[in-house]
């Protein structure tokens, strides 16, 4: 069992013995049990009511139904590539949502056929969105070649500050301030104007208008615990599940959530004795919340950048992240998101390594195909394919299928023979869904010199075991960076790399494994020797995929 505090709450966690979640508690009761089939699969969630969530899978391991207590079923159909084709929710008198969806060349969303209307989206020749009509209603974005949008339907211009790296400065109805780090420090609108304030991660820790405050704080972990409004007159903190929020402790009343085994896939919320079940989308967007009857209590919509309409009697919304209706932000985890300027406030913490040379950008500007849950990268940056089949082909000649791949942030130095490093990132497992968020200190001692900052992605190999904590690591290291990066070949005679990047191999004795990194590392030098340090480890499950498809080379 796995033990953890947030404020006065106590989370407590069992596993069985492949290692899948089975029970989660909340303040020695039990809040969530959970089974698996032999596919380790979820298959019935039971809540603190002792009612069922039941999932259905097809044969490639693609969630097919999920039935809630109230009798609504949802059903998702896929095409021959894999994509969503339908999505239906149900009950056994009504159709709630049934969205049919259509992709062009490029296996982009293309029509989403709904109950009450049709949406054709066109995008340009860098994928980015450019429209939508529906017959009643027509968005239209432009961009420069870096990705800023430089017309839409909201603003016919918009304007950016010479030399500083694709900060804002106006827009057709507002001006924008940042301070040295890029983050947004105010907001002018007509007579209406916004203050920002953030600590040195810059991490938003204040909001403020000339009558009202909110402010925001946060665990070691980056999470917001915590959030008081108009002064501190009304105080909510936030008890995690992982990465999702599982309660709400707020002075006028105790919420709390079902979460799926996915980030941000909320299922239901229970307030006053009352619960509410969530339908979403395609992008986990909350269209509606039925209640215990399977009737539609309150329903919303979206534009293509997430700006919602409707009266949402929830905070998780557009792509299921939380709107905090105060300073009209979403909370992306590592940044806050704009959705009428469909960029972040601030910078990507992780500079570059977040897979967009504009440091500012929403998932390329596809926010109907792609999302970004942790504020820091397109989820598709770190799948492609490309760096998942290096992976694999080293991890096959190796004996071990169980794949990963992550993201690391962080700097380092190691001169002769002493050094120290900090990091922080996290490593997905595409066979089990698998996702573990970490930081890392670190010391060295070695022989050679090295020093570099910057973000990392890796591909690797097992072990890789799930886990929460603080652990103590002790791993073998080797580190080579040459500026601008180059080929690399490891052999005896097999693995070859091809892609321009650094390389770097580590075997280690703690809860991330041994690996292989590609990544695009800044620095010079070479070193070798022994790491030690504490890894603050935290894992979670997202639906599984299927098995990896190994080659002998």
């Amino acid at each position: 069992m796995i033990n953890r505090f947030d404020f006065e709450h106590l989370a407590q966690y069992d596993y069985d013995a492949a290692s899948n979640r089975t029970q989660l508690k909340l303040n020695g009761s039990v809040h969530t049990s959970y089974a698996y089939d032999d596919a380790n699969r979820l298959t019935t969630l039971t809540d603190e009511a002792s009612q069922n969530f039941a999932f259905g899978y097809d044969i490639a391991d693609r969630m097919t139904s999920r039935t809630m207590p109230n009798g609504i079923t949802s059903t998702f159909e896929y095409d021959g590539m894999s994509r969503l084709k339908r999505l239906k929710h149900q009950s056994t008198s009504a159709t709630l949502v049934d969205n049919q969806y259509s992709y062009n060349a490029a296996s982009q969303i293309s029509q989403i056929a709904e109950l009450t209307q049709i949406k054709n989206f066109t995008y340009d020749n860098v994928d980015r969105l450019t429209g939508m009509t529906n017959g009643t209603s027509t968005e239209s974005y432009t961009y420069d070649d870096i990705g800023n949008r430089t017309a839409s339907h909201l603003s016919a211009s918009y304007g950016y500050q010479s030399g500083k790296f694709n900060q804002l400065a106006s827009t057709a109805m507002a001006s924008y301030q940042f301070d040295a780090n890029g983050n947004t420090i105010r907001k002018s609108e007509g007579q209406n104007f916004w203050r920002y304030t953030w600590d040195y991660e810059n991490r938003l820790t204040e909001a403020s208008t000339r009558k009202e405050k909110a402010r925001y704080k946060y665990d070691a972990l980056g999470r917001r615990v915590e959030r008081n409004l108009r002064f501190s007159k009304e105080r909510t903190r936030f008890t995690h599940d992982g990465l999702d929020v599982v309660m709400d402790d707020a002075e006028t009343g105790i919420t709390k959530y079902q979460n799926g085994l996915g980030t941000d896939d909320k299922l239901k919320l229970t307030n006053s004795g009352n619960a509410s079940y969530f339908l979403g989308d395609h992008l986990g967007s909350t269209l509606g919340l039925s209640n215990s009857t399977a009737s539609v209590t309150t329903s919303a919509g979206y534009d293509s950048f997430g700006n919602a309409t409707g009266n949402l009697a929830s905070r998780y919304q557009f792509t299921g992240r939380e709107f905090d209706t105060f300073s009209g932000l979403q909370f992306s985890r590592a940044r806050f998101y704009d959705p009428k300027l469909g960029r972040f406030s601030s910078e990507d913490p992780i500079g570059f390594g977040g897979g967009d040379i504009n440091l500012y950008g929403y998932v390329h500007s596809n926010a109907m195909n792609k999302r970004d849950p942790l504020g820091l990268i397109d989820p598709s940056v770190y799948q492609d394919p490309k760096i998942y089949d290096q992976g694999k082909e080293a991890a096959c000649e190796l004996g071990d299928s169980n794949v990963w791949t992550g993201l690391e942030a962080g700097g380092n130095v190691h001169l002769l023979y002493a050094g120290a490093g900090a990091s922080a990132g996290f490593d997905v497992n595409p066979l089990t869904g698998e996702v573990c968020l970490y930081t890392k200190v670190s010391g060295r001692v070695g022989f050679g010199a090295f020093a570099g900052a910057g973000a990392k992605f890796n591909a690797g190999f097992g072990p890789y075991s799930q886990g929460s904590g603080t652990n103590d690591f002790a791993e073998f290291a080797a580190d080579a960076a040459v500026k601008g990066g180059g080929k690399v070949t490891l052999k005896g005679g097999k693995f070859v790399s091809s892609l321009p990047w650094n390389f770097n191999k580590s075997g280690s004795a703690n809860t991330q494994g041994g690996g292989f990194g590609f990544g695009p590392n800044v620095g010079y030098g070479i070193s070798v020797g022994a790491d030690v340090g504490k890894k603050f480890l935290w894992c979670f499950n997202t639906p599984p995929k299927s098995a990896c498809k190994c080659k002998q080379l």
